[in-house]
């Protein structure tokens, strides 16, 4: 459940560093290791599975931004994000 705000996260980054370096990104290839399902997400995990995916957004990043230490969430935009309704999931450890 938590693999694609971390896979949206990498690419963001990718995307930042590409922007400070005057880089194009071009793809993000994302290795996973120890994948897993917790047994209480099975019935989440379905869920998500079973969901449509719709257009990718696109990454707004502000031009102000000119050193990776000064990055605050306010530089990132996305321009046409749509999203399905929340999953609700219990903490599992």
């Amino acid at each position: 459940l938590g693999v694609p705000f971390n896979i949206a996260s990498y690419a963001a980054l990718v995307c930042l560093v590409a922007k400070l370096t005057g880089k194009t990104p071009r793809k993000f290839i994302h290795f996973m290791g120890n994948t897993h399902i917790y047994e209480n997400h099975i019935n989440q995990v379905n869920t998500q599975l079973s969901r449509e995916p719709y257009p990718a957004p696109t990454l707004l990043i502000d031009d102000d931004v000119k050193d990776i230490d000064e990055v605050i969430p306010e530089h990132f935009k996305l321009s046409a994000y749509k999203h399905h309704p929340f999953i609700p999931a219990p903490m599992a450890v």
